[in-house]
């Protein structure tokens, strides 16, 4: 394997399932800056995806429906907002809108493209920052 290989498997998983393992183990891993308010903020979104990632693919019926209908995001937004609702009640993470929405489109575009190809994505290159589920902790 190459060094460019095994930095891109390490620092940017390939799919949604292995960024949920990497983040699981409590390793950082590269992601994209969705709030632009600081670590907190940033990691309470994070803790968001991560969960409705781990939802989402858990419940392969509602995984199949995120993969539809590529038009109807009403269907899907309907089904994001169901499982992002029971997530935050959870966690008590108390969410903006803003919040939620970043949530679930990253979510959604992270499902539908890949963890790599979302967060590598060139329009994204300056606002890389890395996360982990250890800092600042979470239950």
């Amino acid at each position: 394997m190459s060094k460019e290989d095994w930095e891109d498997d390490y620092l940017f998983p390939k799919t949604a399932k292995q960024a949920l393992e990497r983040w699981d183990s409590g390793a950082n891993i590269f992601t994209i800056e969705l709030g632009g308010f600081g670590p907190g903020y940033e990691q309470t979104i994070h803790i968001g995806v991560f969960e409705l990632i781990r939802s989402i693919t858990k419940n392969k019926k509602d995984e199949q429906i995120l993969k539809m209908d590529e038009n109807d995001w009403d269907t899907k937004d309907q089904l994001l907002d169901k499982h992002l609702m029971d997530i935050s009640e959870k966690y008590d993470l108390g969410l903006s809108g803003a919040q939620a929405g970043a949530i679930k489109r990253f979510t959604y575009n992270i499902l539908e493209k890949g963890w790599r190809e979302v967060v590598k994505d060139e329009k994204y290159k300056d606002r890389l920052i890395q996360v982990s589920k250890n800092w600042p902790k979470y239950p």
